[in-house]
């Protein structure tokens, strides 16, 4: 599934690519589901977490790149990157404490990258 993903990362942004990133999402939250009721494998659901934490960040970094790129709605994609930024804050404690990254790893991408993002889209007045 990884692989996927990471192939359909590197299309050009559409409509068509971010609902296949959601098909996989689905996927994801379907076997985390299976895995939690199966008796927790604590490894197993903690890894699932980690790739639906990391395909969820992929959806919506998708979906600012076709607001930007594509639609030149630039509010939604505004409010792609701050959804980025809280599913980081959100999920900090579980990232961190699951080694998937640093704090500062954490810190950077919700802070500056999603900052410099935010600033490339011009204001719809």
């Amino acid at each position: 599934m990884r692989e996927a993903v990471e192939k359909l990362m590197f299309e050009e942004p559409s409509q068509r690519v971010i609902d296949a990133i959601h098909l996989a999402l689905h996927a994801l939250e379907a076997g985390f589901e299976a895995a939690r009721s199966a008796g927790g494998d604590r490894l197993l659901a903690t890894r699932i977490e980690g790739m639906r934490l990391w395909v969820r960040y992929c959806a919506l970094c998708k979906e600012s790149e076709l607001h930007e790129k594509v639609t030149h709605d630039y509010e939604k994609g505004r409010a792609a990157e701050q959804a980025i930024r809280k599913l980081l804050n959100d999920h900090k404690d579980f990232l961190v404490g699951s080694n998937f990254m640093s704090a500062e790893d954490v810190a950077y991408v919700a802070g500056d990258v999603v900052d410099r993002h935010l600033r490339s889209m011009p204001n719809e007045d």
